[in-house]
């Protein structure tokens, strides 16, 4: 029995979106953007839960879908203070900004203050009404991640979104690819990084489907990618088995942004070219998997030291050795810094592992 999502993807409009790649690669799923859908798609319904049921009945009226990301505000009390106003209608899209209120403004001066002296140590609290600010949520959410609190903390990364969602113009909409929400506006930037650090969160929870959605939005608000979303989107794409959407989204970027500069982009290009591989049993994108990987290593050898050592791979005791593999210091520290942050959170499965080994050793005589 095929599913919803099944119907879909094969269905003639999906078609013509893989056609177009603009539409393919930036179009937002309102379905998986809120995370209780896949949860219920992984782990069923719960006890009690009452599933809609469709008893042949065709409604004269097509139904809205609420474009909310955030159901719920977790009983912690909202702001006030915040709207959002249309800037300009450009080419490009439609330009839109939050606004405050003079009240909230002042709450974010004495913010900045404090924590422009961080030498000592501001505590904030939800007793100096620190919890109607946006910008001491998020420091209220990263003291408690550190402290491993990370019930809470998503508590309030999700109450953050939510409130600042409530706020939004009538004309912005999340899954419309043509509405701009600019980082450098610092009005704009708290709702950047929630929503990054629900990325996160999802994730964590399996539902990476989710993760990839909130990643689309993130890269279609300000298409000039301030938080590098680029760094994490593949990883998110893998862990959710988008690896046709990977593939065509790495193709398009590449045209528009250099994607082939970004080792993650070079290296998830070969992993997600031989998944499909492997599912249609095709041997022409095995070998045409391989050579993407040949070039990701020949382009970025530093990285493919630290996939061996992920690998365990005995052999990768001999690359240091090698003058090729040679970088200096400091741009070694970067990239590894950059492949922790980014690449390792993805699990990598036995099979790719085998085949980025088994490239290496066809390609390198040790």
């Amino acid at each position: 029995m095929f599913s919803k999502m099944d119907a879909i993807s094969s269905s003639p409009l999906h078609n013509r979106e893989v056609n177009d790649p603009v539409k393919y690669v930036h179009k937002i799923n309102l379905w998986f953007i809120n995370v209780k859908n896949e949860l219920r798609k992984i782990c069923g319904p719960r006890v009690g839960e009452e599933l809609p049921r469709n008893r042949g009945r065709v409604s004269q009226f097509r139904r809205i879908p609420r474009e909310l990301i955030i159901q719920t505000n977790n009983g912690i009390p909202m702001s006030g203070g915040l709207s959002m106003i249309r800037l300009a209608n450009k080419n490009d899209g439609v330009y839109f900004k939050f606004n405050h209120s003079k009240n909230y403004q002042i709450a974010h001066l004495s913010f900045l203050l404090v924590s422009d002296h961080r030498f000592t140590n501001p505590q904030f609290s939800p007793h100096d009404n620190t919890y109607k600010h946006m910008e001491a949520m998020l420091e209220i959410a990263d003291s408690l991640f550190f402290k491993n609190e990370c019930l809470i903390a998503s508590n309030i990364i999700e109450s953050i979104i939510y409130q600042m969602q409530s706020a939004v113009h009538p004309h912005f909409r999340i899954s419309d690819t043509m509405c701009r929400l600019e980082y450098r506006y610092i009005e704009n930037r708290a709702f950047h990084i929630a929503l990054l650090k629900y990325a996160y969160i999802v994730s964590n929870r399996a539902c990476h489907r989710t993760a990839l959605e909130i990643c689309k939005v993130l890269m279609n608000l300000d298409q000039s990618d301030p938080l590098a979303v680029a760094f994490v989107i593949d990883t998110f794409a893998i862990r959710a088995r988008e690896y046709e959407w990977l593939v065509n989204a790495i193709e398009y970027l590449n045209k528009e942004k250099s994607a082939s500069s970004m080792f993650n982009m070079a290296y998830s290009h070969a992993l997600a070219k031989y998944h499909l591989a492997i599912r249609d049993n095709n041997e022409r994108d095995k070998c045409a998997a391989t050579e993407l990987l040949r070039n990701a290593i020949y382009g970025f050898p530093v990285i493919a030291m630290f996939y061996l050592q992920l690998a365990s791979c005995r052999e990768a005791v001999n690359f240091p050795t090698d003058p090729f593999f040679y970088l200096h210091s400091h741009c070694e520290i970067r990239l590894e810094l950059t492949y922790n942050r980014c690449c390792k959170i993805h699990k990598y499965s036995f099979l790719e592992l085998l085949f980025f080994v088994t490239t290496v050793k066809g390609e390198f005589v040790f």
